[in-house]
């Protein structure tokens, strides 16, 4: 339901109309529960071209409650059996605040796609995972290259480290931990 989660829908709607039909894992939101974020998500502008031409593909988008923090992503078992259809994934979640806490910025951006990973590989139809992320990353090289750089630890051993860190954590020792990276996105993401 963010920016690039709406605009990923869009065109899929929009360019691929034989699609029976999208499942949206929503979270509760400030007390909204996904199936109403879904009807918040259908009446966005985003959708007004849509609805003129084809307002018919706004009924293939489905809510599916879930939160990408939790184990198996937080879906009853009603919604993974439902989920054995499904053949491709997009994963666009993230929190992209830079003075995240360190410990909930690694458990969104680094361990929920650790966790769709372990359910895709559950999913007997999936042919593509497709994790959309950032290109802000590595910010510490002065010219990227379009290629995988190395961690400076194991990423397990990142992981842990990064979970165990307090959220109250002063900024002096919270940019000691992520040097050189300059805030927590750029760590989580790196």
């Amino acid at each position: 339901t963010g920016f690039l989660g709406k605009g990923l829908v869009e065109r899929l709607l929009r360019t691929c109309p034989a699609t029976a039909r999208l499942l949206l894992l929503l979270r509760d939101k400030a007390g909204v529960k996904p199936q109403e974020r879904l009807m918040q998500l259908k009446r966005s502008q985003v959708f007004d071209g849509l609805r003129q031409s084809h307002p018919a593909q706004l009924d293939k988008l489905h809510a599916v409650a879930g939160d990408v923090t939790k184990p198996v992503l937080g879906l009853c078992a009603a919604d993974l059996e439902e989920m054995q259809e499904v053949s491709v994934v997009f994963h666009c979640a993230a929190t992209v605040r830079f003075d995240e806490p360190l410990r909930l910025a690694a458990e969104l951006n680094v361990l929920s796609v650790r966790r769709l990973l372990q359910l895709c590989d559950t999913l007997p139809n999936i042919k593509a995972l497709v994790h959309v992320s950032t290109g802000y990353c590595n910010v510490e090289v002065p010219a990227l290259q379009e290629r995988v750089y190395p961690l400076p630890a194991a990423l397990d051993e990142e992981l842990e480290r990064a979970l165990k860190v307090p959220d109250h954590t002063s900024a002096q020792d919270l940019k000691r931990i992520i040097h050189p990276m300059p805030n927590t996105y750029a760590y989580t993401k790196a």
